[in-house]
């Protein structure tokens, strides 16, 4: 076994090698690279927003589409709650697909106010992510861990009515706190 565990890291430092000869470097040697503290970092990494000017965006079109035909669909259907999901790599667009959506007017007129956004990160509290999405809809800021509180000013907020809730850069994959945010 030793052998094999040997071998392995041969091969490991030799891949290790050639990214280094073409230029590549792990990801959070680049992050420490672009910014100079944590907290820079972390604001850098973490923050995404509804906005963009879509003047500047080349070839979205059918994908932005094919989203709002399956957002509005899923209304129309009868849907109680339907999830899209945008997956790809870093890099390849999601954020700015959402934020074309998100700012579409057929969307604008479909939600109307019953729209948030909702960054996510590695920062997946649920509490936390309720209290934006209050905050969001009312523009009030509340600070309570208490989730059935908070569920409370959201049912009054949504209770009946259509909304779109975007939660950009989702990095958690924890069933147990998606089940959650799902029940909320």
């Amino acid at each position: 076994m030793a052998h094999k565990v040997k071998d392995i890291n041969s091969v490991l430092d030799l891949i290790c090698k050639e990214a280094n000869d073409i230029g590549l470097k792990p990801a959070d040697q680049l992050l420490n690279a672009a910014c100079t503290s944590v907290e820079t970092r972390e604001l850098n990494f973490r923050l995404t927003h509804p906005f963009v000017d879509d003047s500047q965006v080349v070839g979205r079109n059918g994908d932005v589409s094919t989203v709002i035909d399956m957002l509005i669909g899923s209304y129309e259907s009868g849907d109680d709650l339907s999830v899209i999901a945008i997956v790809r790599i870093s890099g390849m667009g999601k954020t700015t697909l959402a934020q074309l959506v998100y700012n579409n007017e057929k969307v604008v007129k479909h939600f109307g106010d019953q729209r948030m956004w909702i960054c996510v990160s590695n920062d997946f509290i649920v509490p936390k992510l309720l209290n934006q999405m209050v905050q969001s809809l009312t523009g009030d800021k509340s600070d309570t861990d208490n989730i059935e509180g908070i569920v409370r000013k959201l049912a009054a907020k949504l209770n009946g009515k259509k909304y779109l809730l975007v939660l950009a850069d989702v990095w958690n994959e924890t069933p147990h706190s998606w089940e959650c945010m799902r029940n909320s």
